[in-house]
Protein backbone atom coordinates (compact mmCIF):
# COMPACT_ATOMS: atom_id res chain seq x y z
CA UNK A 1 0.00 0.00 0.00
CA UNK A 2 2.49 2.53 1.09
CA UNK A 3 4.75 1.86 -1.82
CA UNK A 4 1.83 2.55 -4.14
CA UNK A 5 1.28 5.84 -2.35
CA UNK A 6 4.89 6.82 -3.01
CA UNK A 7 4.74 5.80 -6.65
CA UNK A 8 1.42 7.54 -7.23
CA UNK A 9 2.64 10.80 -5.71
CA UNK A 10 5.94 10.71 -7.54
CA UNK A 11 4.25 9.89 -10.84
CA UNK A 12 1.82 12.78 -10.45
CA UNK A 13 4.65 15.22 -9.75
CA UNK A 14 6.58 13.94 -12.74
CA UNK A 15 3.61 14.33 -15.09
CA UNK A 16 2.94 17.89 -13.92
CA UNK A 17 6.53 19.06 -14.17
CA UNK A 18 8.27 17.30 -17.02
CA UNK A 19 7.43 19.83 -19.76
CA UNK A 20 8.19 22.84 -17.57
CA UNK A 21 11.45 21.27 -16.44
CA UNK A 22 12.74 20.95 -19.99
CA UNK A 23 11.84 24.52 -20.85
CA UNK A 24 13.42 25.94 -17.71
CA UNK A 25 16.74 24.07 -17.80
CA UNK A 26 18.75 26.80 -19.52
CA UNK A 27 17.38 29.75 -17.55
CA UNK A 28 17.75 27.89 -14.23
CA UNK A 29 21.51 27.72 -14.76
CA UNK A 30 21.68 31.49 -15.26
CA UNK A 31 19.40 32.23 -12.32
CA UNK A 32 21.23 29.94 -9.93
CA UNK A 33 24.58 31.41 -10.84
CA UNK A 34 23.20 34.89 -10.24
CA UNK A 35 22.18 33.86 -6.71
CA UNK A 36 25.83 33.19 -6.01
CA UNK A 37 26.67 36.72 -7.23
CA UNK A 38 28.82 35.37 -9.98
CA UNK A 39 28.74 33.49 -13.25
CA UNK A 40 29.69 29.95 -14.27
CA UNK A 41 33.28 29.44 -15.27
CA UNK A 42 34.03 30.77 -18.73
CA UNK A 43 34.98 27.27 -19.87
CA UNK A 44 31.47 25.92 -19.17
CA UNK A 45 30.26 24.11 -22.26
CA UNK A 46 27.88 21.38 -23.29
CA UNK A 47 29.02 18.10 -24.74
CA UNK A 48 27.86 17.01 -28.21
CA UNK A 49 25.33 14.53 -26.91
CA UNK A 50 21.91 16.09 -27.40
CA UNK A 51 19.29 16.63 -24.73
CA UNK A 52 19.37 13.05 -23.49
CA UNK A 53 23.13 12.92 -22.99
CA UNK A 54 23.89 16.47 -21.87
CA UNK A 55 27.14 17.06 -20.00
CA UNK A 56 28.30 20.45 -18.73
CA UNK A 57 31.78 21.30 -17.49
CA UNK A 58 31.23 23.05 -14.15
CA UNK A 59 34.92 23.20 -13.21
CA UNK A 60 38.09 21.99 -14.93
CA UNK A 61 37.71 18.23 -15.59
CA UNK A 62 34.41 18.10 -13.65
CA UNK A 63 31.33 17.41 -15.75
CA UNK A 64 27.71 17.49 -14.64
CA UNK A 65 25.64 14.72 -16.23
CA UNK A 66 22.05 15.86 -15.84
CA UNK A 67 19.96 17.05 -14.09
CA UNK A 68 17.37 14.47 -15.09
CA UNK A 69 13.78 13.86 -14.15
CA UNK A 70 11.38 15.41 -11.70
CA UNK A 71 13.92 15.00 -8.89
CA UNK A 72 16.65 16.70 -11.00
CA UNK A 73 19.08 13.89 -10.27
CA UNK A 74 22.76 14.40 -11.05
CA UNK A 75 25.83 12.30 -11.74
CA UNK A 76 29.34 13.70 -12.22
CA UNK A 77 32.32 12.67 -14.33
CA UNK A 78 35.59 13.69 -12.68
CA UNK A 79 39.12 13.41 -14.06
CA UNK A 80 42.72 14.26 -13.27
CA UNK A 81 44.15 14.37 -16.78
CA UNK A 82 44.93 10.67 -17.03
CA UNK A 83 41.87 8.84 -15.69
CA UNK A 84 38.22 9.40 -14.86
CA UNK A 85 35.70 8.31 -12.24
CA UNK A 86 31.92 8.61 -12.06
CA UNK A 87 30.41 10.11 -8.91
CA UNK A 88 26.90 8.74 -8.31
CA UNK A 89 24.89 6.70 -10.77
CA UNK A 90 21.34 8.06 -10.72
CA UNK A 91 18.20 5.97 -10.83
CA UNK A 92 18.09 2.54 -12.40
CA UNK A 93 16.69 4.04 -15.62
CA UNK A 94 19.54 6.55 -15.93
CA UNK A 95 22.22 4.03 -16.93
CA UNK A 96 21.91 4.34 -20.75
CA UNK A 97 22.08 8.12 -20.78
CA UNK A 98 25.00 8.17 -18.35
CA UNK A 99 26.84 5.76 -20.64
CA UNK A 100 25.98 7.89 -23.68
CA UNK A 101 27.16 11.10 -21.99
CA UNK A 102 30.43 9.51 -20.86
CA UNK A 103 31.08 8.10 -24.32
CA UNK A 104 30.38 11.51 -25.90
CA UNK A 105 32.99 13.07 -23.59
CA UNK A 106 35.68 10.39 -23.49
CA UNK A 107 35.16 8.48 -26.71
CA UNK A 108 34.21 4.82 -27.15
CA UNK A 109 37.56 3.40 -26.03
CA UNK A 110 37.81 5.12 -22.62
CA UNK A 111 35.74 4.29 -19.55
CA UNK A 112 35.78 5.44 -15.92
CA UNK A 113 38.08 3.43 -13.67
CA UNK A 114 35.67 3.50 -10.70
CA UNK A 115 32.21 4.56 -9.58
CA UNK A 116 32.12 6.53 -6.34
CA UNK A 117 28.81 6.84 -4.51
CA UNK A 118 27.97 9.59 -2.06
CA UNK A 119 25.48 7.14 -0.53
CA UNK A 120 23.46 4.07 -1.45
CA UNK A 121 19.96 5.49 -1.95
CA UNK A 122 18.35 4.25 -5.20
CA UNK A 123 18.46 7.69 -6.87
CA UNK A 124 22.25 7.67 -6.48
CA UNK A 125 23.12 3.98 -6.82
CA UNK A 126 20.34 2.79 -9.13
CA UNK A 127 22.51 2.26 -12.23
CA UNK A 128 25.74 1.45 -10.38
CA UNK A 129 25.71 -2.29 -11.07
CA UNK A 130 24.78 -1.89 -14.73
CA UNK A 131 27.52 0.69 -15.30
CA UNK A 132 30.14 -1.17 -13.26
CA UNK A 133 29.57 -4.32 -15.28
CA UNK A 134 29.68 -2.41 -18.57
CA UNK A 135 32.91 -0.62 -17.63
CA UNK A 136 34.37 -3.51 -15.61
CA UNK A 137 35.15 -1.27 -12.68
CA UNK A 138 34.46 -1.38 -8.93
CA UNK A 139 31.97 0.70 -6.93
CA UNK A 140 33.13 2.49 -3.76
CA UNK A 141 31.17 3.64 -0.70
CA UNK A 142 32.04 4.62 2.85
CA UNK A 143 32.50 1.57 5.14
CA UNK A 144 29.39 2.57 7.15
CA UNK A 145 27.35 2.49 3.93
CA UNK A 146 28.29 -1.06 2.94
CA UNK A 147 25.35 -2.77 4.72
CA UNK A 148 22.85 -0.53 2.92
CA UNK A 149 24.62 -1.01 -0.41
CA UNK A 150 24.44 -4.79 -0.07
CA UNK A 151 20.74 -4.99 0.84
CA UNK A 152 21.01 -5.68 4.58
CA UNK A 153 17.40 -5.31 5.78
CA UNK A 154 18.43 -5.07 9.45
CA UNK A 155 20.67 -2.12 8.54
CA UNK A 156 17.79 -0.49 6.70
CA UNK A 157 15.69 -0.76 9.86
CA UNK A 158 18.48 0.68 12.04
CA UNK A 159 19.12 3.61 9.74
CA UNK A 160 15.61 4.35 8.56
CA UNK A 161 14.45 7.87 7.82
CA UNK A 162 10.85 9.02 8.35
CA UNK A 163 9.65 7.88 4.91
CA UNK A 164 11.17 4.45 5.51
CA UNK A 165 9.48 4.14 8.89
CA UNK A 166 6.10 5.35 7.67
CA UNK A 167 5.90 3.63 4.29
CA UNK A 168 8.75 1.57 2.96
CA UNK A 169 9.58 -0.69 5.91
CA UNK A 170 5.95 -1.55 6.72
CA UNK A 171 5.44 -2.52 3.09
CA UNK A 172 8.58 -4.64 3.02
CA UNK A 173 7.52 -6.43 6.19
CA UNK A 174 4.03 -6.96 4.79
CA UNK A 175 5.19 -8.70 1.60
CA UNK A 176 7.02 -11.39 3.57
CA UNK A 177 10.68 -12.20 3.95
CA UNK A 178 11.00 -14.26 0.77
CA UNK A 179 9.75 -11.57 -1.60
CA UNK A 180 11.54 -8.88 0.39
CA UNK A 181 14.90 -10.68 0.20
CA UNK A 182 14.43 -11.22 -3.53
CA UNK A 183 13.73 -7.52 -4.06
CA UNK A 184 16.76 -6.49 -2.00
CA UNK A 185 18.99 -8.96 -3.82
CA UNK A 186 17.93 -7.41 -7.12
CA UNK A 187 19.22 -3.98 -6.08
CA UNK A 188 22.22 -5.15 -4.04
CA UNK A 189 25.76 -4.16 -5.04
CA UNK A 190 27.24 -7.23 -3.36
CA UNK A 191 30.25 -8.55 -5.21
CA UNK A 192 31.20 -5.26 -6.86
CA UNK A 193 31.12 -2.74 -4.00
CA UNK A 194 34.20 -1.90 -1.94
CA UNK A 195 34.90 0.33 1.03
CA UNK A 196 36.68 3.64 0.58
CA UNK A 197 40.08 3.51 2.24
CA UNK A 198 41.16 5.51 5.30
CA UNK A 199 42.67 8.95 5.03
CA UNK A 200 40.27 10.32 2.43
CA UNK A 201 42.19 9.18 -0.66
CA UNK A 202 40.06 8.45 -3.73
CA UNK A 203 41.01 5.57 -6.03
CA UNK A 204 41.36 6.50 -9.67
CA UNK A 205 41.96 10.28 -9.56
CA UNK A 206 44.57 12.51 -7.98
CA UNK A 207 43.84 15.71 -6.11
CA UNK A 208 40.47 14.58 -4.74
CA UNK A 209 39.52 13.25 -1.32
CA UNK A 210 36.37 12.11 0.45
CA UNK A 211 35.05 13.49 3.72
CA UNK A 212 32.49 11.75 5.90
CA UNK A 213 29.24 13.78 5.96
CA UNK A 214 26.76 11.51 7.81
CA UNK A 215 23.18 12.36 8.64
CA UNK A 216 21.24 11.72 5.47
CA UNK A 217 22.65 8.18 5.74
CA UNK A 218 25.27 6.81 8.15
CA UNK A 219 27.93 6.52 5.46
CA UNK A 220 27.21 9.58 3.35
CA UNK A 221 30.34 11.23 1.94
CA UNK A 222 31.18 14.34 -0.06
CA UNK A 223 34.01 14.48 -2.59
CA UNK A 224 36.35 17.49 -2.37
CA UNK A 225 39.08 18.94 -4.58
CA UNK A 226 40.80 21.28 -2.15
CA UNK A 227 43.04 23.16 -4.55
CA UNK A 228 40.06 25.01 -6.06
CA UNK A 229 37.44 24.11 -3.42
CA UNK A 230 35.12 22.13 -5.69
CA UNK A 231 32.74 20.01 -3.59
CA UNK A 232 30.41 17.26 -4.81
CA UNK A 233 28.07 17.24 -1.85
CA UNK A 234 25.59 14.49 -2.74
CA UNK A 235 22.50 14.96 -0.58
CA UNK A 236 24.35 16.56 2.35
CA UNK A 237 23.62 19.93 0.70
CA UNK A 238 21.39 20.33 -2.36
CA UNK A 239 20.76 23.18 -4.76
CA UNK A 240 17.09 22.26 -5.16
CA UNK A 241 14.46 23.24 -2.60
CA UNK A 242 13.57 19.69 -1.60
CA UNK A 243 12.22 20.65 1.83
CA UNK A 244 9.48 22.83 0.37
CA UNK A 245 6.66 21.14 -1.52
CA UNK A 246 6.21 24.28 -3.59
CA UNK A 247 9.93 24.16 -4.33
CA UNK A 248 9.73 20.55 -5.49
CA UNK A 249 6.62 21.14 -7.60
CA UNK A 250 8.13 24.20 -9.26
CA UNK A 251 11.66 22.77 -9.33
CA UNK A 252 12.88 25.86 -7.55
CA UNK A 253 16.64 26.18 -7.31
CA UNK A 254 18.04 27.11 -3.91
CA UNK A 255 20.31 25.75 -1.20
CA UNK A 256 18.73 23.14 1.03
CA UNK A 257 19.70 20.60 3.63
CA UNK A 258 18.98 16.93 2.88
CA UNK A 259 15.33 15.92 2.45
CA UNK A 260 14.00 15.60 6.01
CA UNK A 261 11.72 12.72 5.00
CA UNK A 262 14.63 10.51 3.92
CA UNK A 263 17.23 11.62 6.48
CA UNK A 264 18.40 9.20 9.16
CA UNK A 265 19.96 11.57 11.74
CA UNK A 266 19.00 15.23 11.53
CA UNK A 267 21.54 16.50 14.03
CA UNK A 268 24.38 14.72 12.21
CA UNK A 269 23.06 16.23 8.97
CA UNK A 270 23.29 19.72 10.48
CA UNK A 271 26.87 19.05 11.58
CA UNK A 272 27.76 17.90 8.07
CA UNK A 273 26.34 21.09 6.53
CA UNK A 274 28.50 23.11 8.92
CA UNK A 275 31.58 21.05 8.02
CA UNK A 276 31.06 21.61 4.29
CA UNK A 277 30.48 25.33 4.83
CA UNK A 278 33.81 25.55 6.68
CA UNK A 279 35.57 24.45 3.47
CA UNK A 280 34.30 27.64 1.75
CA UNK A 281 33.36 25.99 -1.56
CA UNK A 282 33.85 27.87 -4.81
CA UNK A 283 31.65 25.31 -6.60
CA UNK A 284 28.97 23.33 -4.80
CA UNK A 285 27.51 20.49 -6.86
CA UNK A 286 24.78 18.50 -5.11
CA UNK A 287 22.92 15.33 -5.91
CA UNK A 288 19.87 17.25 -7.13
CA UNK A 289 19.60 20.65 -8.82
CA UNK A 290 22.01 22.80 -10.78
CA UNK A 291 25.48 23.42 -9.27
CA UNK A 292 26.23 26.70 -7.54
CA UNK A 293 29.35 28.52 -8.73
CA UNK A 294 30.85 31.98 -8.45
CA UNK A 295 32.27 34.33 -5.80
CA UNK A 296 29.11 34.23 -3.69
CA UNK A 297 29.02 30.45 -3.29
CA UNK A 298 30.91 30.21 0.01
CA UNK A 299 28.76 32.95 1.53
CA UNK A 300 25.55 31.27 0.42
CA UNK A 301 26.61 27.93 1.92
CA UNK A 302 27.65 29.61 5.17
CA UNK A 303 24.24 31.32 5.34
CA UNK A 304 22.59 27.89 5.00
CA UNK A 305 24.76 26.54 7.82
CA UNK A 306 23.76 29.44 10.05
CA UNK A 307 20.07 28.86 9.32
CA UNK A 308 20.13 25.18 10.17
CA UNK A 309 22.19 25.85 13.28
CA UNK A 310 19.28 28.02 14.44
CA UNK A 311 16.77 25.24 13.78
CA UNK A 312 14.03 24.58 16.37
CA UNK A 313 15.65 21.31 17.33
CA UNK A 314 18.58 23.23 18.78
CA UNK A 315 16.66 26.15 20.23
CA UNK A 316 13.53 24.37 21.36
CA UNK A 317 9.92 25.08 20.35
CA UNK A 318 8.48 28.47 21.23
CA UNK A 319 11.87 30.14 21.87
CA UNK A 320 12.14 33.89 21.24
CA UNK A 321 14.97 35.49 19.35
CA UNK A 322 17.12 38.39 20.46
CA UNK A 323 14.39 40.87 19.47
CA UNK A 324 11.83 39.12 21.63
CA UNK A 325 9.89 37.84 18.62
CA UNK A 326 9.04 34.29 17.71
CA UNK A 327 11.49 33.34 15.00
CA UNK A 328 10.21 32.40 11.55
CA UNK A 329 11.58 29.01 10.66
CA UNK A 330 13.33 28.66 7.32
CA UNK A 331 12.55 25.59 5.14
CA UNK A 332 15.94 24.19 6.11
CA UNK A 333 15.29 24.70 9.82
CA UNK A 334 11.83 23.20 9.53
CA UNK A 335 13.35 20.23 7.72
CA UNK A 336 15.43 19.45 10.79
CA UNK A 337 12.60 19.86 13.31
CA UNK A 338 10.95 17.07 15.23
CA UNK A 339 7.55 15.55 14.34
CA UNK A 340 7.52 16.37 10.64
CA UNK A 341 4.85 14.64 8.58
CA UNK A 342 4.17 14.14 4.89
CA UNK A 343 1.68 16.54 3.30
CA UNK A 344 -1.95 15.63 3.76
CA UNK A 345 -2.51 14.71 0.11
CA UNK A 346 0.33 12.22 0.39
CA UNK A 347 -1.15 10.58 3.48
CA UNK A 348 -4.62 10.36 1.94
CA UNK A 349 -3.23 8.93 -1.31
CA UNK A 350 -1.48 6.22 0.68
CA UNK A 351 -4.72 5.34 2.50
CA UNK A 352 -6.71 5.13 -0.73
CA UNK A 353 -4.02 3.04 -2.41
CA UNK A 354 -3.84 0.64 0.53
CA UNK A 355 -7.59 0.01 0.48
CA UNK A 356 -7.53 -0.39 -3.31
CA UNK A 357 -4.72 -2.93 -3.11
CA UNK A 358 -6.63 -4.87 -0.48
CA UNK A 359 -9.67 -5.04 -2.77
CA UNK A 360 -7.72 -5.91 -5.91
CA UNK A 361 -5.97 -8.81 -4.16
CA UNK A 362 -9.17 -10.04 -2.53
CA UNK A 363 -7.69 -9.48 0.91
CA UNK A 364 -4.45 -11.27 0.03
CA UNK A 365 -2.39 -8.15 0.64
CA UNK A 366 -2.72 -5.35 3.18
CA UNK A 367 -3.25 -7.12 6.52
CA UNK A 368 -0.72 -8.59 8.92
CA UNK A 369 -0.41 -9.73 12.51
CA UNK A 370 1.52 -7.53 14.97
CA UNK A 371 4.96 -8.54 16.17
CA UNK A 372 7.12 -7.41 19.07
CA UNK A 373 8.58 -4.53 17.04
CA UNK A 374 5.92 -3.80 14.41
CA UNK A 375 2.23 -3.03 14.68
CA UNK A 376 -0.20 -5.15 12.72
CA UNK A 377 -2.75 -4.03 10.14
CA UNK A 378 -6.49 -4.73 10.31
CA UNK A 379 -9.50 -3.70 8.24
CA UNK A 380 -12.16 -2.03 10.37
CA UNK A 381 -15.80 -1.92 9.29
CA UNK A 382 -17.98 0.90 10.60
CA UNK A 383 -21.49 2.24 9.94
CA UNK A 384 -21.59 5.87 8.83
CA UNK A 385 -23.10 7.95 11.60
CA UNK A 386 -24.97 10.08 9.04
CA UNK A 387 -25.25 7.91 5.95
CA UNK A 388 -25.94 4.58 7.65
CA UNK A 389 -23.81 2.85 5.01
CA UNK A 390 -20.80 0.64 5.66
CA UNK A 391 -17.37 2.27 5.71
CA UNK A 392 -13.95 0.64 5.95
CA UNK A 393 -10.52 1.78 7.09
CA UNK A 394 -7.22 -0.09 7.36
CA UNK A 395 -5.58 0.68 10.71
CA UNK A 396 -2.50 -0.25 12.68
CA UNK A 397 -3.09 -2.19 15.90
CA UNK A 398 -1.54 -4.38 18.56
CA UNK A 399 -2.98 -7.10 20.78
CA UNK A 400 -3.54 -6.63 24.49
CA UNK A 401 -4.74 -10.01 25.69
CA UNK A 402 -8.00 -10.69 23.84
CA UNK A 403 -8.39 -7.01 22.89
CA UNK A 404 -7.21 -5.16 19.82
CA UNK A 405 -5.80 -1.67 20.46
CA UNK A 406 -5.52 1.13 17.91
CA UNK A 407 -5.07 4.92 17.94
CA UNK A 408 -7.56 7.55 16.73
CA UNK A 409 -4.71 9.62 15.27
CA UNK A 410 -6.12 10.50 11.81
CA UNK A 411 -2.60 10.62 10.39
CA UNK A 412 -1.92 13.17 13.15
CA UNK A 413 -4.25 15.71 11.56
CA UNK A 414 -6.28 17.65 14.10
CA UNK A 415 -9.87 16.47 13.42
CA UNK A 416 -11.08 13.16 14.83
CA UNK A 417 -10.93 10.36 12.25
CA UNK A 418 -14.30 9.57 10.69
CA UNK A 419 -14.08 5.90 11.71
CA UNK A 420 -13.78 6.87 15.39
CA UNK A 421 -16.78 9.18 15.18
CA UNK A 422 -18.69 6.33 13.51
CA UNK A 423 -17.67 3.90 16.26
CA UNK A 424 -18.86 6.28 18.95
CA UNK A 425 -22.29 6.27 17.29
CA UNK A 426 -22.28 2.51 16.53
CA UNK A 427 -19.69 0.76 18.76
CA UNK A 428 -20.63 -2.83 17.81
CA UNK A 429 -18.84 -3.73 14.61
CA UNK A 430 -16.34 -6.18 13.11
CA UNK A 431 -12.75 -6.25 11.89
CA UNK A 432 -10.92 -8.31 9.29
CA UNK A 433 -7.61 -9.70 10.53
CA UNK A 434 -4.93 -11.67 8.75
CA UNK A 435 -6.37 -14.83 10.34
CA UNK A 436 -10.05 -14.01 9.73
CA UNK A 437 -12.91 -11.74 10.83
CA UNK A 438 -13.80 -10.89 14.41
CA UNK A 439 -16.85 -9.19 15.97
CA UNK A 440 -15.84 -6.44 18.38
CA UNK A 441 -17.18 -3.69 20.61
CA UNK A 442 -15.31 -0.38 20.56
CA UNK A 443 -14.60 1.92 23.48
CA UNK A 444 -11.99 4.50 24.47
CA UNK A 445 -9.36 3.45 26.98
CA UNK A 446 -10.01 4.83 30.45
CA UNK A 447 -7.53 6.92 32.44
CA UNK A 448 -6.28 3.85 34.29
CA UNK A 449 -5.59 1.97 31.02
CA UNK A 450 -4.42 4.68 28.67
CA UNK A 451 -0.86 5.30 29.97
CA UNK A 452 0.08 1.62 29.73
CA UNK A 453 -1.38 1.20 26.24
CA UNK A 454 0.14 4.48 25.06
CA UNK A 455 3.56 3.27 26.21
CA UNK A 456 3.02 0.03 24.29
CA UNK A 457 2.42 1.97 21.07
CA UNK A 458 5.46 4.15 21.73
CA UNK A 459 7.59 1.01 21.29
CA UNK A 460 6.49 1.01 17.64
CA UNK A 461 6.64 4.76 17.07
CA UNK A 462 9.58 6.54 18.73
CA UNK A 463 8.16 9.98 17.92
CA UNK A 464 4.72 9.27 19.35
CA UNK A 465 4.61 12.07 21.93
CA UNK A 466 5.96 14.64 19.46
CA UNK A 467 3.40 13.67 16.82
CA UNK A 468 0.54 13.72 19.34
CA UNK A 469 1.60 17.21 20.45
CA UNK A 470 0.71 18.50 16.98
CA UNK A 471 -2.99 17.97 17.71
CA UNK A 472 -5.17 20.29 19.80
CA UNK A 473 -7.08 17.33 21.26
CA UNK A 474 -6.06 14.22 23.13
CA UNK A 475 -5.57 11.26 20.84
CA UNK A 476 -7.95 8.51 21.91
CA UNK A 477 -6.58 5.03 22.51
CA UNK A 478 -9.32 2.78 21.13
CA UNK A 479 -9.92 -0.70 22.51
CA UNK A 480 -11.81 -3.25 20.41
CA UNK A 481 -13.10 -5.94 22.74
CA UNK A 482 -14.39 -9.27 21.44
CA UNK A 483 -18.16 -9.57 21.67
CA UNK A 484 -19.15 -12.74 23.56
CA UNK A 485 -22.18 -13.18 21.36
CA UNK A 486 -20.03 -12.96 18.23
CA UNK A 487 -21.92 -14.43 15.27
CA UNK A 488 -20.27 -16.49 12.57
CA UNK A 489 -18.79 -13.88 10.30
CA UNK A 490 -17.52 -16.20 7.62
Amino acid sequence: MKRIGVVTGAGLLAAVGVVAARRRRRRMWTGLAARAEGAPDSTTRASPGGAGTTATEIAPAVYLLGPWGRTQTNAYLVGDGSSWVLVDAGWGSDGPRIQAAVQALLGPSVAPSAILLTHAHPDHAGSARELAEAWRCPVYVHPAELPLATGDFAAMERHAGPLDRWLILPLMRAIGSRRRDAALAGSSLAGIVRALGPGGAIPGVEGWEWIHTPGHTPGHVAYVRKRDRVILSGDAILTLEVNSWAGVLRQRQGLSGPPWYTTWDRQAAINSIVEIAALEPSVLAGGHGLPLAGPGTAGAVNALAERVMRSPRRRGPGRRNENGKDSRRSPEAVSMSVARLPPRWFVRTAWVAHRALYRVTGGGFGLRRPTADQWGMMRLRTVGRRSGTERTAILGYFEDGPNLVTMAMNGWADPEPAWWLNLQAHPDTSVDLADGPRAVHARAAGPDERPRLWARWAVYDKGLDAYAARRSRETAVVILEPRPESPNLE
